[in-house]
């Protein structure tokens, strides 16, 4: 759920919907979401859809990808803890 949906449900909140308590959370998780994000972009990570083999792989190059903002903003935070994670385990 994006960010921008998540408040615009709840704009009209109704007790008990789950939409609503999915919206609320979302918003909830937003403060950590954009912590960790800070952290990852610009880093290069493993490619996901290859696993770093790059064969044939039209989402990297080399097997790596750079994170962008618009790719980082696509992510939840239990993706984005992931990601943190990985960058922190290259930094060493």
């Amino acid at each position: 759920m994006t960010l921008e949906y998540a408040k615009r449900i709840l704009e009209h909140p109704k007790f008990g919907d789950s939409h609503c308590i999915a919206a609320r959370e979302r918003l909830e998780r937003e403060p950590e979401c954009e912590r960790l994000r800070a952290l990852v972009i610009g880093k290069t990570i493993t490619c996901g859809a290859c696993g770093g083999d790059d064969a044939g792989c039209d989402c990297c190059e080399g097997g790596l990808v750079v994170i962008t903002p618009e790719l980082a903003e696509s992510w939840d935070l239990d993706i984005l803890k992931d990601v943190a994670a990985e960058v922190q385990f290259h930094a060493q």
